[in-house]
């Protein structure tokens, strides 16, 4: 059950309707939708599920209290345009300003980290991508420096002063990778790991959702809402392709499926045109297209070295591949009504 409550109400309005419902042996799940409370809580009896929503439609202070009327509730729109901003670190992702998190793959050495981090903070990017702990194909592939990566990670970006992203793989790692980073992230592999979307549900840290390579769009969502019936609604959707009869990339860029996952939801979602195309000479395209899709972002892999990358090198722009990319990214969004105004490009590659 879904119980929104108004802008308006006081706290003592908000409690007395908690106290409501777990008088009746419920307990709610609190979130968040902007300046709104909402209570989220399972009655599997319809007699009194009935019964008791119209009673709380009656307290003061509620706007409305519904049953779910689409499998994934909770992310959907609330009301006609509603969109979120999602916080990481300092910046909003979800608003009129187009995010960019971009970086490596793999924290693979502190000098290798700060080197690419401090030129990306340079051109202005405020929210950095890297990964400690990897899933790998071949268990002999690179997996991650774990712990000691976390601890590069969050040094070298308190140093350049860019908030982080990085992937929790397991439940038991979610309170030490939330403990280091700014924003966690669920990979493709992991989509419907289930127990893995209630822990980070659980966790006060926004986090990115991969699309599985696998999984239809409703899928997807069903897979937001674990995340946000456990009381986390700062959720970040990501596109990172799906898994087709094409074998000239690595994945197909689903931007139709990625803007249709922002209509039935009021959720930002970005692409990752790295992992979707696994080609570097399309990822400025497929950027590009992203923005002009509408979507809210991109997670994008950059090395100051792509070719001495420990995994996903074809995929990897340079630092300068980047920078060139920066203009028509800005051409684009302010075309389709966005902005991109944190990142400034160097005289050299604004005007090549």
């Amino acid at each position: 059950m879904i119980v929104v409550l108004r802008p308006s109400a006081s706290p003592s309005e908000v409690e007395a309707v908690v106290q409501r419902v777990r008088l009746e042996g419920f307990q709610p799940q609190a979130a968040h939708d902007g300046d709104r409370h909402v209570l989220i809580f399972s009655c599997p009896d319809r007699s009194q599920r009935l019964r008791v929503l119209g009673q709380i439609r009656a307290m003061p202070g509620v706007e409305s209290a519904t049953e779910p009327a689409r499998p994934y509730e909770v992310v959907a729109p609330h009301y006609e345009g509603q969109r979120r901003e999602v916080s990481i670190g300092e910046i909003g992702c979800g608003g009129r300003e187009f995010t960019v998190i971009a970086g490596p793959c793999s924290i693979e050495s502190e000098e290798s980290l700060a080197l690419t981090i401090s030129q990306l903070a340079t051109l202005g990017v405020k929210a950095v991508r890297a990964g400690a702990y990897k899933p790998s194909t071949s268990p002999y592939g690179f997996q991650g420096l774990r712990k000691r990566g976390l601890e590069i990670l969050r040094s070298v970006a308190r140093e350049f002063g860019v908030a982080t992203v990085t992937e929790v793989l397991d439940v038991r790692d979610v309170p030490l990778v939330g403990e280091y980073a700014d924003c966690l992230q669920i990979g493709a592999r992991n989509m419907q790991n289930f127990e893995l979307l209630k822990e980070v549900g659980r966790q006060a840290k926004p986090v990115i959702l991969k699309r599985g390579p696998g999984a239809k769009v409703d899928e997807w969502l069903l897979a937001a809402e674990y995340i946000a019936t456990e009381g986390n609604l700062d959720i970040l959707l990501c596109e990172r392709g799906i898994r087709t009869f094409e074998s000239g990339t690595r994945n197909t860029l689903d931007l139709a499926g990625a803007a249709l996952a922002r209509l039935l939801t009021q959720l930002p979602v970005l692409a990752d045109p790295s992992h979707s195309t696994g080609r570097r000479d399309l990822v400025g395209a497929m950027s590009v297209a992203a923005v002009g899709a509408g979507l809210d972002g991109l997670l994008i892999e950059v090395h100051a070295e792509p070719s001495h990358s420990e995994k996903d090198g074809a995929q990897t722009l340079s630092l300068e591949e980047f920078e060139t990319l920066i203009r028509p990214l800005k051409a684009v969004a302010e075309g389709v009504g966005r902005s991109l105004d944190s990142l400034h490009p160097t005289s050299a590659a604004a005007t090549s």
